[in-house]
């Protein structure tokens, strides 16, 4: 990433937080562990000398005043939230912070304390010097109303950017591939929503700089809970799919077919039995028939069928030390989803198929339709990689 470029071309203006409006954050907090209301709750989640602080500024006597002349209970102090990460970094999770500072918060103290935030999702410059920092959130105001809170929002925003920037990482590397965010079965449920919103903002992040439209795609409906139907939870199928039809891959995906909404994509999981391309191959002839029957018999005018009967793509997620057939048979020794065997699907799907697909009663249109069809089917990519 090209940091000298990006420190030029985002600015960091803060907004004002009202707290008139903090219905929109309680609505956008879904997740039970950040839905919690007020200061009691959220002191479970506390470092517990933040509680025993609070207790002691709360404990103090109205009017008591140190030998400076300070109240200590009702005398302002500004906190400030930032981060140094060298070059810098996207900033995720900042309303969800502030939705932590308004729902913890006693009437008191949102009527006593200002804040102050950076828009979510900014890119936010570091030069490494202390004294020339960007604040993320300003805090303004007694310190008794927010010091119980600290713990949970810059956890959260932690997290939130620490995934962002992942992800950010990793769309760079792609360029221009879109990438699926399936992290659920590597961490605790309960932090699906937090994550699935930082991939999000990560996303949005890109496509903003690079003028693209990347789809946001994550796994579980609780990945996309904190922004709405503008994500889509898909999957394609589990190895545990085929093995319940006893590693019949055909009927197991014509039963896929059969009985999933046509909106959901068929991407068949290709590497159960090892052998990537000659699944693909036995896969796609049976998908290839039954859309070819739903067109011809209805065209494409409002044809639910072929949607059931497209598909869309397959999956490979050939395990770390198992070398494919597909790889055997070229004398290649690489294992799991390697480069080679990639391309080598790409190059069967777009070239090899449709010749193998066509037979007597393919006529001329319906042949160049085959082509489109087989190079339109997509190839993805599973299993443990980071951006190199």
């Amino acid at each position: 990433m090209d940091q000298d470029h990006q420190v030029a071309a985002r600015a960091t203006q803060k907004k004002q937080v009202e707290y008139g409006n903090s219905e929109f954050y309680q609505d956008l907090i879904k997740a039970r562990a950040l839905s919690l209301k007020g200061k009691s709750a959220y002191g479970y989640y506390a470092d517990a000398y933040f509680t025993t602080v609070t207790n002691v500024l709360e404990s103090l006597p109205e009017g008591y005043k140190t030998p400076e002349g300070f109240d200590p209970k009702n005398n302002n102090v500004r906190m400030q939230v930032f981060m140094r990460h060298p070059g810098g970094c996207l900033v995720a999770g900042v309303d969800l912070a502030l939705a932590i500072i308004s729902n913890g918060m006693t009437e008191q103290g949102l009527k006593n304390v200002k804040v102050s935030a950076i828009d979510d999702g900014t890119w936010v410059p570091y030069s490494g010097m202390a004294n020339d920092v960007t604040p993320v959130i300003d805090i303004i105001g007694p310190y008794r109303y927010f010091t119980e809170l600290e713990t949970t929002y810059l956890g959260l925003l932690a997290r939130c950017t620490r995934v962002a920037n992942n992800v950010l990482e990793c769309l760079e590397a792609s360029n221009g591939t879109p990438v699926l965010f399936f992290p659920e079965r590597f961490d605790s449920y309960s932090v699906q929503e937090m994550d699935g919103y930082a991939y999000w903002m990560a996303v949005k992040f890109y496509n903003k700089e690079h003028g693209t439209n990347l789809p946001v795609i994550v796994s579980s409906p609780a990945s996309a809970g904190l922004f709405g139907s503008n994500g889509k939870n898909q999957g394609s199928t589990p190895h545990a799919l085929i093995a319940s039809f006893k590693k019949n891959e055909v009927e197991a995906m014509l039963m896929f077919g059969q009985y999933t909404d046509p909106n959901i994509k068929r991407i068949f999981l290709a590497d159960f039995n090892n052998d990537v391309k000659g699944s693909t191959l036995i896969v796609a002839k049976e998908y290839w028939q039954r859309w070819l029957a739903a067109w011809k018999r209805d065209g494409w005018w409002n044809n639910e069928d072929l949607k059931r009967w497209r598909l869309w793509g397959i999956r490979i997620d050939t395990g770390a030390t198992l070398i494919d057939k597909t790889m055997q048979e070229l004398d290649q020794r690489e294992g799991g989803v390697s480069p080679m065997l990639v391309l080598t699907m790409r190059n069967f799907l777009d070239n090899e198929l449709p010749e193998i697909l066509k037979d007597e009663t393919t006529d001329t249109e319906t042949y160049q339709i085959l082509i489109e069809w087989c190079k339109s089917l997509s190839i993805t990519v599973t299993g443990g990689f980071g951006p190199s």
